[in-house]
Parts: C-alpha cells; structure tokens; sequence
C-alpha cells in the first residue's frame, strides 16, 4: 500500500500535535509524523518578520516564520523511511502537522488528503493560549489577540472556500476529534477516493 500524506492543520491550541501523537501511539497505522514547529528560523534568524509594537518580536504567525524548504525535505525522508519498512500492504500514513501547512503551496502540494481544525470562538482560542507556556521564548502581553487571533482568522478565510479540506470543530474534546480523524483516514484506506484530493503511487 502506498503511503498516504495527510495535512492536519488548524488553529494554536486546537489539539492538532496531540491528536497525531495519539494516532502514532495506537500503533493501528504504520505512521510518521513532520511538524512545522520544528521548522521554525532560529529567533535571531533575519528571515523573521519582526513587529517593532513587541520590541521587535518575530512574528510566529506568518508564512515567513518557517523554513519550507527544510520541511520539505523532511517530509520527503519521512515518506521514503516508510516506503521501505513494513510488509507492501500495511497502511502507511505521514503526518504533516501545524498551523501552516495548508496555506504554504509546497507543503500543501505532499498531501493526498488535508484536516483543518477550526477554533472560531475568540475567547477560548484566547483562553487556551493563555494557559499554554513557552519557557524558552515568552509570547509578549498582548501579541496573541493583536497577531495571533487576527492572523489565524485570515488563514483560516483562506482555506474556507477550498472542497479539499475537512474541518473540524475544535471545540470538540479529543477524543470527539480523533474518532473523526480515524473515520475520515479508515475511509480513505479502505477506497473512499472523495477523501482525497490525489491518489499516491
């Protein structure tokens, strides 16, 4: 069987990351999994967009923010890696996971089937990103409802049109967003071809 590359994206904080830890950990799909945070330029890197209200701060929100190309390549190892374990007819899946990967035409271009998990609720996107901490580089006052809100809303207007994508709903609980995940990937393993957009090879 050929390995599937399905785009999970969607709001901060919506549950993306733990939903594909969670599906490699069930062990019921031969599964690697590339995420954009891992992607990101250095801080100091001058490819950032910087925002001089934030004393400079980079903006984490933009396109610019990540390497696509280093991410690219990675996804391009991962696929080959699970090309060449397991017996030909397991199922194979590789996971691109972040906030980005459907709005960037590269990464967006490796997926045969794509999932956008929308937190539309202003308040409890806000809420969640408050109770989420980065010890290593802390999100100024005030940078996620002048950037961060506003800049997911426009990312997610672009998708909104698209008949590729699967949104779901993040206010959901885990558990309700994974049983989706495994209903919408059972499908498209087993030949439901609307589930995607091309058919790998």
């Amino acid at each position: 069987m050929p390995v599937y590359v399905i785009g999970v994206s969607g709001a901060t904080c919506s549950g993306k990351t733990q939903m594909c830890r969670k599906l490699m950990a069930s062990g019921k799909y031969q599964c690697r999994l590339v995420s954009m945070d891992d992607h990101y330029w250095l801080y100091n890197s001058d490819k950032h967009i910087r925002l001089p209200e934030f004393d400079n701060y980079a903006n984490y929100e933009t396109l610019a923010s990540v390497n696509w190309e280093a991410f690219c390549k990675a996804a391009e190892r991962a696929k080959a890696e699970l090309e060449a374990c397991g017996p030909p007819e397991e199922a194979k899946l590789l996971l691109l996971e972040g906030i980005l990967v459907l709005n960037e035409a590269s990464a967006d271009r490796l997926c045969h089937g794509r999932v956008f998990i929308r937190l539309d609720d202003r308040d409890e996107f806000l809420r969640r990103r408050r109770e989420r901490v980065y010890e290593d580089d802390p999100v100024p006052d005030g940078y996620d409802t002048a950037v961060t809100w506003p800049m997911y809303a426009e990312h997610c207007a672009a998708l909104a049109g698209r008949t590729d994508v699967t949104f779901l709903n993040g206010t959901e609980s885990l558990e309700t967003l994974y049983a989706q995940l495994c209903g919408l990937l059972d499908r498209l393993l087993g030949g439901d071809r609307r589930c995607l957009t091309s058919v790998p090879v």
